[in-house]
């Protein structure tokens, strides 16, 4: 169970990945829902990089935030 913005949530999934190539910026965006995918919400995570990114690693960093 995963709760955010006070509703619990059954599932998540990482929807996108985007790196600024000029700020060097990454943003995951994570899709939650629950009840047979009928309720859901977004929510981004955003980590600063040096352009030299092993997407893996961001999706760890995600899940280790999600799951604390």
């Amino acid at each position: 169970m995963y709760v955010v913005d006070g509703i619990a949530f059954d599932e998540y999934y990482v929807e996108s990945v985007t790196l600024n190539l000029i700020s060097c910026v990454i943003t995951l965006n994570v899709i939650y829902h629950k009840d047979q995918k009928r309720i859901t919400r977004t929510k981004q995570f955003i980590f600063p990089t040096t352009c030299d990114v092993d997407i893996n690693e961001y999706i760890k960093k995600v899940e280790i935030l999600i799951n604390a």
